[in-house]
């Protein structure tokens, strides 16, 4: 008898090749996914960190803007509306800060002094200011006169257009009462 045969490294050495080959593609492919992975990791870790930095931010902003000494109010520019009012704000015109929410500006204004008011916000709209102040009259809940230092200004949002008006109201009707009562004396 006579026996051919291959040497068993010969027969095997195309199946380790391709097994070599195999299993470099797929540590590779893993090394891949794994980056892939920590990537999305971080991403996400960097971003549950700005929403808590946001969130926390925006608590900030919540107690500044309730907690201020003057009255803040944030109105359409277009309908004049109250957006969102501080409880100072509601409190110096004798409204509960629902109770102004929807009423626009000239609802509550003093009729003699709407015309300076409606000419400070042209003058805003219009770009020609960046701001105004006035000491004008507001019309209580009760229907009895408040007076106020009124700033008023563009809510700017850097690339967007303006849509709000800011306004911070001050109470100064007890100065008012004291300079009549100089003229007076």
């Amino acid at each position: 008898f006579v026996s051919v045969g291959l040497a068993r490294d010969d027969v095997l050495a195309g199946w380790r090749a391709r097994a070599l080959a195999i299993g470099l593609s797929g540590l590779l492919l893993l090394g891949l996914l794994a980056g892939l992975l920590l990537r999305l990791w971080r991403a996400e870790t960097r971003q549950a960190q700005a929403m808590t930095e946001l969130s926390e931010s925006e608590a900030r902003f919540r107690v500044l803007f309730e907690q201020a000494g003057v009255g803040v109010a944030l109105s359409d520019i277009a309908t004049g509306r109250f957006m969102r009012v501080n409880r100072k704000f509601a409190d110096i015109l004798g409204y509960s800060p629902e109770g102004i929410l929807g009423l626009d500006f000239r609802s509550i204004t003093h009729p003699d002094d709407l015309s300076a008011h409606l000419a400070g916000r042209e003058g805003l709209t219009a770009g020609t200011l960046t701001e105004f102040a006035l000491e004008t009259r507001f019309v209580r809940k009760d229907g009895s006169l408040v007076w106020a230092s009124l700033t008023l200004s563009l809510m700017r949002i850097p690339g967007q257009a303006s849509r709000h008006h800011i306004a911070v109201l001050e109470d100064i009707t007890d100065r008012q009462a004291e300079q009549v009562s100089a003229r007076l004396a």
